[in-house]
């Protein structure tokens, strides 16, 4: 939720104890200027913070971040065959 969507209903969030938003990375741009204190939790859905509590069927291998420690190499061109997917 952007902070002009609570300004627009008449809520003014600066004068709030506590304000709860679901999302991963737009909040905290919008509500880290007026913050004292931004509590991040990893909660189940579809804008999970953590991308390995989700069950991938086809994915490629290697991806960051679910394999951190692989090396990536730059490549100029990148070929796919069927095996790859």
């Amino acid at each position: 939720m952007s902070l002009e969507q609570l300004l627009s209903l008449g809520i003014k969030p600066e004068r709030k104890r506590i304000l709860i938003v679901k999302g991963v990375i737009a909040p905290r741009a919008a509500y880290e200027p007026i913050a004292a204190e931004i509590l991040l939790v990893d909660t189940p859905g579809s804008t999970c913070a953590n991308p390995a509590s989700f069950h991938y069927r086809r994915r490629r291998h290697p991806l960051y971040p679910l394999e951190p420690d692989t090396e990536y190499h730059r490549c100029d061109t990148m070929k796919r065959t069927a095996n790859d997917f």
